[in-house]
């Protein structure tokens, strides 16, 4: 829940992010004031440091189930936070089939990931 977050110290997504836009709309939205602590550009990084004692954050779920058992407790954040993923490749090359097929699998991976974060 979002006061839960009142007054504590906060890792944060850095401003250019548009799940960091849709926390401080949230936050503004039921009056939480948190103590910025850092941002940055990477979900990693605010585990790490959530991890280390600093403060608490909110990212993405796949890289909080990578920082599990270091330091760091993850719960499901409400409402939803929605988050940008994105496959790149060049313009000059056309991708491998077998690269769209990785793209196909891994976005289907997301998606299943996804449902199951949200019965948890």
């Amino acid at each position: 829940m979002p006061k839960d977050f009142d007054g504590e110290n906060f890792i944060s997504l850095n401003h250019s992010t548009q799940s960091r836009r849709q926390v401080d709309a949230i936050f503004a939205e039921h009056g939480v004031y948190r103590v910025m602590r850092v941002e940055t550009h990477l979900s990693e990084i605010v585990c790490g440091l959530v991890s280390s004692g600093l403060g608490v954050g909110i990212c993405d779920p796949f890289t909080a189930r990578e920082f599990l058992g270091r330091g760091v407790v993850a719960r499901p954040f409400q409402p939803v936070v929605t988050i940008e993923v994105f496959a790149l490749y060049s313009s000059h090359h056309a991708p491998t089939a077998i690269a769209f097929e990785f793209i196909e699998q891994f976005a289907a991976h997301i998606r299943k990931f996804d449902r199951e974060y949200r019965r948890s």
